[in-house]
Formats: C-alpha cells, sequence, structure tokens
C-alpha cells in the first residue's frame, strides 16, 4: 500500500511540474504578445504624430510658395516654400524638417474638373501647361529610407523593424475671387454685426470723403450684418447664407463663394527690428517685432514715404479715441498678427492700418472708423462701426498679405 501511494505521489509531483511548465510557457507567450500590441500602439502614434508635423509644414510651405507666383519666378517661388517648409515652427518628430527642389512642383490648377496639371502637362482643351503659366503649387515633405533620414521606431525593433518611411503632401493655388483684386475684408469663420449702425464702404487715397461701392467682403461662414450696410460684395462661404435686417443694404455681388478661402499664417521675417512691448507714439518705417502693441492716443509714422511692417505675437489694444495713422495712409502701417490674440479697438477710435490676423478675431467697438484691410478670424461690429475698404490695397501685390489661397 506504501508503495502505491509513493507512486501516486510522484505522478501527482510531475503533473504538477508539467502544469507549471506549461504555465511558464504560456505566460511567456501572453506577455510576447502583450509587447507586441504596447509596441504597435506607441509606435503607431508616433509615426501619426510626426505625420501630423510633416502635414503642416507641407501645407505652410506650399501655401506661401503659391503666394508668391504672382509676384516671384519659379526659383523664387520654390525657394520660399522651401524656407517655410524649413521654419523653426515647423518641427517634425523633434527635428526642423527638411525639403529639397524636387519635393516643389508647379503647375496649372484647373477648377471644371478640380485637378492640378503639372508643367509640361495637357490640359483638357489641348493646352500644354508652361512654367509662367503656374497658379498652383504642390509640395511633398518626406522622411524615407531612400533619403536616410526614415522615421525611427521604438518598440517595433523588437520585432526588427527599426524605420518606416513618412510623407505628406499639400496644393496650393492662386484663388482671386470674382474679380481679379481679391478680397479685403475678410473674417475667414464669420463677419457680423450687433448693431444697427455698421457699414462697409470703399474709398481710394487720396479722397476719404467720398463713399465708393467697391467694398470686398467675404467668409467662409455666414456674413449677417442685422440692419448694417455693406456698399460693395458679401460673399458668404460655400453653402453659406448672407443675412440682412429689414433696413440692411447690399449693392454689389452676394453669391456665395464656390471655394473656400484659406489664409497662411504671419510668420515674422529674419532680421526685424524687436519692439518688445510697445506703447509708443512714433515710429519710424521698417520692420519689426513685438509681443504687446498698446496704441496711444495719437499715434504716427514718421516721415512721408515708407511703410511700417509690425510682427505681432500679442495682444493689439488702444485707448478710446485713438488716432492711429490718421494722417497716412492705410498701407504706411501694416501689422501681422501671430497666432490667436486679443485685438481691442476702443471706440470713437479713428485707424488707418492694414490688419492682418487669420488666427484672431476682431471686435469692433461702436463709433469705429477703420480705413484699410482686414482678415481676421471673424470680424464682429459692435453698435455703430464703420470698416472704410481702401482699394489701392487691390487685395493683391508684392506687399499685400491678403491673397487668396485655396488649399487642397
Amino acid at each position: 500500500m506504501a508503495r502505491k501511494l509513493r507512486r501516486l505521489s510522484c505522478r501527482i509531483a510531475r503533473r504538477s511540474r508539467d502544469r507549471q511548465g506549461a504555465s511558464i510557457v504560456y505566460i511567456g507567450i501572453a506577455m510576447f504578445v502583450i509587447a507586441g500590441i504596447v509596441s504597435m500602439g506607441v509606435d503607431i502614434g508616433w509615426i501619426r504624430v510626426a505625420r501630423s508635423q510633416l502635414q503642416t509644414a507641407a501645407d505652410s510651405s506650399a501655401l506661401a510658395g503659391a503666394l508668391s507666383l504672382p509676384d516671384a519666378d519659379a526659383d523664387a517661388a520654390r525657394a520660399k516654400a522651401i524656407s517655410f517648409a524649413q521654419h523653426s515652427s515647423n518641427e517634425f518628430a523633434g527635428t526642423q524638417v527638411s525639403m529639397q527642389t524636387g519635393d516643389v512642383e508647379l503647375g496649372m490648377y484647373w477648377p471644371p474638373n478640380t485637378t492640378f496639371y503639372l508643367v509640361g502637362q495637357t490640359l483638357p482643351d489641348g493646352y500644354k501647361v508652361e512654367e509662367s503659366d503656374s497658379n498652383a503649387m504642390r509640395t511633398t515633405g518626406r522622411r524615407t529610407s531612400a533619403r536616410s533620414n526614415a522615421l525611427p521606431l521604438f518598440f517595433a525593433r523588437i520585432f526588427g523593424r527599426t524605420q518606416i518611411d513618412v510623407t505628406a503632401t499639400a496644393t496650393a493655388y492662386v484663388y482671386d475671387g470674382p474679380t481679379s483684386d481679391g478680397f479685403g475684408i475678410v473674417g475667414i469663420n464669420s463677419v457680423g454685426s450687433n448693431g444697427n449702425g455698421a457699414t462697409i464702404d470703399s474709398y481710394l487715397p487720396p479722397n476719404y470723403n467720398t463713399r465708393r461701392e467697391n467694398a470686398k467682403c467675404a467668409s467662409n461662414g455666414d456674413i449677417n450684418m442685422g440692419n448694417g450696410d455693406i456698399y460693395g460684395d458679401a460673399r458668404p462661404g460655400v453653402n453659406k447664407h448672407l443675412f440682412q435686417g429689414p433696413n440692411s443694404l447690399v449693392t454689389g455681388y452676394t453669391a456665395p463663394l464656390t471655394q473656400p478661402l484659406v489664409f497662411p499664417p504671419a510668420v515674422a521675417p529674419g532680421g526685424a527690428t524687436p519692439l518688445g512691448n510697445f506703447s509708443g507714439s512714433t515710429l519710424a518705417p521698417g520692420t519689426y517685432t513685438a509681443t504687446k502693441i498698446d496704441l496711444p492716443k495719437d499715434f504716427t509714422v514718421t516721415g512721408t514715404t515708407g511703410n511700417v511692417s509690425i510682427y505681432l505675437n500679442g495682444n493689439l489694444k488702444t485707448s478710446g479715441n485713438t488716432n492711429g495713422n490718421s494722417t497716412g495712409t492705410a498701407s504706411r502701417l501694416r501689422i501681422y498678427v501671430i497666432g490667436d490674440h486679443t485685438i481691442d479697438i476702443k471706440g470713437n477710435s479713428d485707424i488707418r492700418m492694414w490688419l492682418y490676423a487669420p488666427d484672431s478675431t476682431y471686435d469692433m467697438n461702436g463709433g469705429t472708423n477703420f480705413w484699410g484691410s482686414i482678415v481676421g478670424k471673424s470680424v464682429k461690429f459692435i453698435g455703430t462701426s464703420n470698416i472704410h475698404y481702401d482699394e489701392s490695397s487691390g487685395g493683391s501685390g508684392a506687399d499685400d498679405p491678403f491673397k487668396v489661397l485655396l488649399l487642397k
């Protein structure tokens, strides 16, 4: 009996050891599978972030390059695109983006079939696209093994995969709207009024006393004027609407846009003079950067020629009853707002400038007369306010930031 019990005990012990060994194998397999899932999750997230950053660089380079096509030769436009791709804000996976000349392609965007044709290709009507015809640019950011700069992976190395190719492409074309001179009053998301006396009209310097009816107002969203007036065009976005009260007047073209408007972000150029927090009453012509602008009651651009261009990465404010550049032309004071900041022009002010703030909202307080051109994320009239569009700005030109682009 004792012998049988010993044999039974041995068999039980062997089975227990077998089960333990099998459990270890199963645990090892499970850990391997879990490690694989974790590695896939981490690396997939890394790839998505990197591709998003690369897409941002491609977008900004295409927009900047296409914007310069009307005013620069092909080589200069390519150089502009590459420069924007390599800007310090366009970091790709922690490193500066690298873009080569071959990554920048010129061609013609053909609206009838919404197709981009490269230089040398033939349009549906039989016309062969030449470089001088270019109205569009396609840029491609690449990080590939062929260039010895593929994106490195982390946990996927466990399975022998150390890197992956990543590319991003963007196409932008110059779009001028229904007339050759583009738009000068733009609220990208919306244009609206909550008062009864808001007015948008136009003038042609130096005659400031004659109202003209060539204002060019547009938005990707709705335009809601309440009982305000627009002496000129009012173009809401694709499938959007123009809303008017019973006493509202619009004298120009009101059909919705057929393509969305896209504006590149404001980027400060190299070599600009830093102002820091600026609150001075005068400024000489030149290119500047600022972290804040508080315009005093009276502000003047000195001299009779030359322009002041300020790239502002901060808030823009004025005191009430401000006369900003009120004795000069609007083109002499140009403010480019970098990012989303507060634009607070107090009531009863008289301001002449070109304001480019595609990421900021502009609320115009009652009694304000704004002379010039505006691009804002949204533009809202509060009370009785007026925007007088400077026809001499034209909505285009080598020094005009308001050229309208379409990004595909």
